[in-house]
């Protein structure tokens, strides 16, 4: 794990305001567009180096979880970067012109099939790879492909082992917050809001980053003033979909006023929506003072459509808490995809970044050489939905700011699902702003 207090650059923010609700904007160019860039996604390389340069055209791995109980995740991710791509294509390309297209590889949830994905992209020539969900996926892909010349992106893994002056592959780069930041962002501010909790319930995902977190985000609060203890804590196989059992366990264990008590969710997408489903008729959540999650929750709580509890969670985006010209283009050209996930959310917002890094990157470089692209993308920027970002040159860790808010269920809204609270914590752990 990496040293917490390593420095980490500020960011340039957007202006962050109270919710808006988005009206939808005719927008059949764009639909046009993001069409055609999702034809261009297919599952063959080139034959040139870098981003397989061929007949006008760069082409970027993708690798994401594209089946199984968490494949609206990888799409999540996978429209994100449909977006960027259209976007960048719409605006005149990369180096002198040339088209980005997306070569889609699909890691299954595994290490190893993640790893077999990047030797597929790299033995036909692309080497500018992004996206993979899980942080085990990142650590066993990015010293393939840091060994055959390539460049990684991660978009989603947060593990502190893959950033760092120690990290996995030196040319590995992530858009997500890492554990340590995103822990230390709601340790601040959960020790704020409940100062009196002395007791937290765990329950999480058997994987490091699901340890990581839970360990890490607990410790911070600790560090902040809440004298914590953890009652119970259980932890499931990523691919576990019923819960009734440990749910059962925790309500047994509970007794008098919820006051004092929280509940810690060290899991996302598809396993947070089937616990909390789980546990509504336990009604296990209204027993605690305040229910925590760290780091991909929007989508679990639009799922619930209306009836999600109150839920703290950290991470990088919510669609509605800023408003500017580029996050409502974002989301509208998002929208016209017609996901599954009818807003985008965290998972899209990275991968989105990721390819407007790359981007940014082959454009600074005039080139689509790896090396290249791995040296300007230490020191390119993007403009984004919520402000200017880009990388620490020493950690290669984004200097995304920590967003942390809370959201309840609210069948009125589009989204059904309302921000009530948020708090933008700097990378030097310092809330900047607060709402609504």
């Amino acid at each position: 794990m990496n040293d917490s207090s390593r420095p980490r650059s500020r960011a340039a923010r957007g202006h962050f305001r109270k919710p808006l609700s988005y009206r939808r904007l005719a927008l059949p160019a764009l639909i046009a567009a993001i069409a055609v860039t999702a034809a261009a996604c297919g599952s063959s390389g080139g034959s040139s180096s870098g981003g397989s340069s061929a007949g006008g055209v760069v082409k970027l791995g993708f690798i994401s979880t594209m089946s199984g109980p968490l494949a609206e995740i990888g799409n999540d991710m996978l429209d994100g970067a449909k977006v960027a791509v259209a976007q960048v294509n719409a605006a005149g390309g990369v180096d002198g012109g040339k088209k980005l297209q997306l070569v889609v590889k699909d890691d299954q949830l595994t290490p190893a099939t993640g790893a077999a994905g990047a030797r597929s992209l790299l033995s036909s020539g692309t080497k500018l790879i992004f996206g993979m969900l899980d942080s085990s996926i990142c650590l066993a892909v990015a010293p393939v492909v840091q060994s055959q010349g390539g460049v990684t992106i991660g978009s989603t893994c947060s593990s502190d082992p893959l950033v760092g002056p120690n990290r996995a592959a030196k040319d590995y780069f992530s858009t997500a917050i890492s554990n340590t930041a995103s822990c230390a962002a709601i340790a601040k501010v959960i020790s704020t809001q409940y100062p009196d909790l002395t007791r937290i319930d765990v329950f999480g995902y058997d994987y490091i980053t699901g340890h990581e977190i839970a360990t890490e985000c607990v410790s911070d609060m600790k560090k902040d003033g809440l004298n914590l203890v953890v009652h119970k804590s259980y932890f499931v196989p990523l691919t576990s979909e019923t819960f009734t059992a440990q749910i059962s366990a925790l309500e047994h264990s509970l007794s008098g006023p919820k006051k004092g008590r929280a509940l810690f969710l060290a899991t996302y997408g598809a396993g947070t929506t089937a616990f909390l489903k789980q546990a509504a008729p336990f009604h296990l959540t209204s027993q605690y003072e305040t229910v925590i999650t760290n780091g991909g929750y929007v989508s679990s709580g639009e799922a619930l459509n209306g009836t999600a509890p109150a839920v703290w969670d950290a991470y990088e985006y919510f669609p509605t808490v800023v408003s500017n010209s580029k996050n409502t283009t974002f989301v509208n050209q998002y929208e016209a995809l017609k996901p599954a996930d009818k807003f985008p959310n965290d998972w899209s917002y990275e991968a989105y970044l990721s390819a407007l890094f790359y981007a940014g990157a082959i454009n600074s470089a005039k080139s689509t050489d790896p090396a290249a692209v791995a040296t300007a993308l230490a020191k390119v920027s993007v403009d984004g939905p919520l402000g200017t970002v880009g990388f620490n040159p020493s950690t290669h860790e984004s200097t995304i700011p920590t967003l942390v808010f809370q959201t309840v269920g609210d069948p009125s809204v589009p989204m059904k699902l309302k921000l009530t609270k948020y708090d933008l914590v700097s990378p030097a752990n310092t809330i900047v702003s607060s709402g609504p």
